[in-house]
């Protein structure tokens, strides 16, 4: 039997597990034991707290502060300790949907999964979630295999997805993960022959933070020599979609204070992970720049991102819904008159909502998933 090939992400996702000292692993029970602690309290006594201290559903305000106990209390390679790899997740979505797994590996070892036919005349490049620390989970790639069967059931050209199994931080900072997507996007150019007219580049949370870095490296390359230049011979793509997109890593906005007790993203655990990001403390005077904390560029630095449709969709409840706003607006004078912009906010919705809903086993459909089918379908169509 051939041996499994394992990607970078892979390696040093098991690497980390195998480094974790005894010590971290005791920390491991203390901190899922307060979630406990924490989740029991707030089922039995949540109905005290007031209505616009806690989520619009009360099995989100039991499971949100389980998530947010959990969060502060663990450090980020302990949270790879309890997550699996982004690649068993992959594997797990497969056999669950019932399609063929299939993974582009590229030179250094990144690993890219397919979705559907590769074949396909059209492409979504998924970049997913999780504060550039966790890996993604299964319920991501069964959200892409769900919204890519919706796509290809309406339209006579199919489409598929490259799922970027990114490394994860902090065995890997930035900007480790530009530089794989940068690979990624320009293999997809010039060995998979995929015009960019038919290429949707898609992200949520720091997947999002991952597609603005991406558009930026390909307008005003960024001077590391790790990432290649990527020419798209005046070409733009189809467009991006920014799902909850993680623009600012600092907390100054009303809606974190407003939305604490609403949302799934703890500040605390925010401010961790982007100090595993960029490794260096918070608030990130040395490594902050445009491409990672793109709320800090001025509008003018956007213009001329190379791509005709851009959609940005978020939760009414979100902590980040104020940085996101600004984000937007921001977008749309770079963009002006080159790229159409679309902005979605989300009544009594939550950080990522589509995504995450699952993984807390909430089945139930949302305003922000449907604003993404219809806005997909329709740029598919075209």
């Amino acid at each position: 039997m051939a041996q499994k090939r394992e990607s970078s992400s892979y390696k040093l996702h098991m690497q980390d597990n195998r480094s974790l000292s005894l010590w971290e692993k005791l920390g491991v029970p203390v901190a899922l034991g307060k979630a406990l602690v924490n989740l029991v309290y707030a089922f039995l006594f949540g109905w005290l707290k007031p209505k616009e201290k806690r989520s619009t559903k009360y099995y989100r305000h039991v499971a949100f502060t389980a998530m947010r106990t959990l969060l502060v209390n663990t450090t980020a390679r302990q949270q790879h300790f309890l997550a699996e790899p982004t690649d068993d997740a992959y594997l797990k979505s497969a056999k669950k949907n019932g399609f063929e797994p299939q993974t582009l590996y590229l030179k250094d070892g990144t690993a890219a999964h397919w979705i559907g036919d590769p074949k396909a005349s059209r492409l979504i490049v998924n970049f997913h979630g999780g504060g550039y620390v966790f890996p993604a989970a299964p319920e991501m790639f069964t959200y892409m295999y769900t919204l890519l069967t919706h796509l290809n059931s309406s339209s006579s050209q199919k489409a598929s997805c490259l799922f970027l199994s990114y490394d994860l931080a902090p065995s890997s900072p930035y900007p480790r993960q530009l530089t794989q997507a940068a690979h990624l996007l320009s293999h997809i150019l010039t060995t998979l022959r995929i015009s960019p007219s038919n290429i949707l580049l898609t992200g949520d949370s720091a997947g999002a933070n991952l597609v603005t870095a991406l558009l930026s490296h390909i307008t005003h390359p960024h001077p590391s020599p790790s990432i290649p230049r990527i020419n798209l011979h005046g070409e733009k793509l189809l467009g991006a979609l920014l799902i909850s997109p993680w623009i600012q890593f600092t907390f100054t906005h009303a809606s974190i204070k407003k939305n604490e007790y609403k949302d799934c993203v703890s500040p605390p655990a925010a401010s961790m992970w982007s100090t595993a990001f960029l490794a260096s403390p918070h608030p990130h005077t040395s490594n902050s720049d445009y491409y990672n904390q793109p709320s800090t560029a001025p509008p003018s630095f956007f213009t001329g991102w190379p791509v005709s449709n851009l959609l940005i969709v978020g939760g009414e409840e979100e902590v980040l819904i104020d940085s996101i706003t600004e984000f937007a607006e921001k977008l749309k004078e770079g963009l002006k008159g080159g790229t159409e912009v679309e902005f979605f906010v989300a009544k009594g919705e939550y950080h990522d909502q589509m995504n995450l809903d699952p993984q807390i086993g909430y089945a139930e459909g949302c305003q922000q998933g449907e604003m993404i089918w219809s806005w997909t379908a329709e740029r598919f169509a075209v």
